[in-house]
């Protein structure tokens, strides 16, 4: 049985690049525990309670929790800080002691 995501890796469908990139990376990120889902979907404008022009603006990450990161920070959330577990740079005490 699959386990719910941690996270979904959100992006700009509309955008060339994030559309190729972001799907070729769906394997290995579901292997991180994340899925993948485009900004414009009605759930996430729902579920983000934003209108689709706001919600383009940057590439986000939506944790299981309901939390929100956003531009950057989906990189270091996701990549982690010098070997760090995944998640843990997600935490916002852990976010600024590494910024």
């Amino acid at each position: 049985m699959e386990r719910a995501p941690i996270g979904w890796v959100l992006y700009d469908d509309s955008c060339g690049f994030c559309r190729r990139w972001i799907p070729f990376w769906a394997e290995t990120l579901r292997k991180r525990g994340y899925a993948i889902a485009p900004l414009q979907s009605e759930w996430l404008e729902q579920k983000l309670n934003a209108p689709e022009e706001d919600l383009l603006q940057d590439l986000r990450l939506l944790l299981a929790d309901g939390s929100v990161v956003r531009g950057a920070d989906v990189y270091r959330c996701m990549c982690g800080a010098s070997g760090r577990h995944i998640l843990s740079t997600c935490s916002p005490s852990l976010q600024s002691a590494t910024s």
